[in-house]
């Protein structure tokens, strides 16, 4: 890791400047992480208060916060624009090898 920044005022909010992966698979990983540990995360704060708000009928007021709170942290869970360039970049590097590229596009059916 060359650099990293995890909370700042401004776009974007938070950055990590990493080396340049050995591999297509670990470009891959560094890619998609943020959409599964946003995801979890927010995951595991918001499920148990919206259940225990449910279950009571009288949400607590820090039911309601943590439930925006696990929310909003999912919301940011999709890869950074910089991620996706550099596995678009790194893939066509490797186009070559049989379309790593179409590999890498969404299907549509």
């Amino acid at each position: 890791m060359l650099d990293v920044c995890y909370f700042r005022v401004g776009n974007p909010s938070g950055y990590v400047v990493h080396e340049t992966p050995s591999s297509s698979l670990k470009h891959l990983l560094i890619s998609i992480a943020p959409f599964f540990v946003n995801t979890i995360v927010g995951a595991l704060i918001a499920a148990p208060a919206s259940l225990a708000a449910l279950k009571f009928n009288d949400p607590d007021p820090l039911d309601l916060v943590l439930i925006w709170l696990g929310v909003s942290i999912a919301m940011h869970a999709f890869p950074s624009t910089g991620d996706a360039r550099s596995l678009w970049a790194h893939s066509g590097e490797k186009a070559r090898h049989g379309g790593s590229r179409l590999r890498l596009l969404p299907s549509c059916c």
